[in-house]
C-alpha cells in the first residue's frame, strides 16, 4: 500500500498538467505544419532531406535534421487522428514527464518541498506548450533523472536502457546532449566523495 502511495498523489499532478497543455491549435504558425510536411516527405521518400526544403533564398543550404523521427511521429498522428492527436501526445506525454519526477523526489523528499518543485517545474513546461519536438526532450530527460538517480542509490538494470534512449532522443531532438551531460554529472558526484575519502585518509 505504501509503494502505491506515490503513484496516487501523482494522479492530481498528471491531470493537471495534462489539461493545462490542452490549448486551441494554433501552432501552424510556429513550425508544426512545417514538421508535418517533413514527416511526409520522409515516409514517402525513405530519406531524411540534407538541404532545407523550404528556403526561398537558399534552398541548397545544408541543413542537418536533428528531429527526423519526431516529425515521422508527429505525420502519423496527424495522419491517423488530425491535430487533435498530436495536441493529446505531447499532453501526454508533458504530463507523464511530471508525474515520473513527482513520483520519484515524493520518496525522497517531504510532500510539501514536492509541491513546491513541481509548481517551478510546471511553470516551465508551461512556457513551452506549442506542439513541437521538444516535449520529447521533456519526457528523455525525466526518464534519464529518475533512472540515474535509481542507480546510484543501488545498481539497476534499467542503467542498461539508457544508450536505448539516447538512440531514440538524438534523432528527436537538438537537446539530445542534455543526456551524455546528465551521465557525466552523475559520474563525478560518484567519484567526487571517493577523492574525498583518499584525500582525508592521507
Amino acid at each position: 500500500m505504501l509503494r502505491l502511495k506515490p503513484f496516487f498523489l501523482s494522479l492530481p499532478i498528471f491531470l493537471l498538467t495534462f489539461l493545462l497543455f490542452l490549448h486551441p491549435i494554433v501552432d501552424f504558425s510556429q513550425d508544426l505544419g512545417r514538421h508535418i510536411k517533413l514527416g511526409e516527405i520522409i515516409v514517402q521518400t525513405h530519406a531524411v532531406p540534407k538541404t532545407n526544403l523550404f528556403s526561398y533564398t537558399y534552398p541548397n543550404f545544408p541543413f542537418i535534421n536533428h528531429h527526423w523521427f519526431s516529425e515521422v511521429i508527429f505525420y502519423y498522428l496527424n495522419l491517423l487522428f488530425g491535430p487533435s492527436g498530436i495536441l493529446i501526445c505531447t499532453s501526454a506525454l508533458a504530463a507523464l514527464s511530471m508525474a515520473l519526477l513527482f513520483i520519484f523526489v515524493l520518496k525522497k523528499s517531504n510532500l510539501f518541498t514536492v509541491f513546491i518543485s513541481s509548481c517551478l517545474y510546471l511553470c516551465i513546461l508551461l512556457s513551452r506548450t506549442y506542439l513541437r519536438p521538444e516535449i520529447f526532450s521533456f519526457f528523455f530527460m525525466s526518464m534519464f533523472v529518475v533512472i540515474l538517480y535509481k542507480n546510484q542509490e543501488k545498481f539497476s538494470r534499467l542503467i542498461l536502457v539508457l544508450p536505448i534512449l539516447e538512440l531514440l532522443w538524438v534523432n528527436m531532438h537538438i537537446y539530445f546532449v542534455v543526456g551524455p551531460l546528465l551521465v557525466f554529472i552523475f559520474i563525478i558526484n560518484a567519484i567526487i566523495p571517493s577523492i574525498t575519502n583518499v584525500s582525508n585518509a592521507k
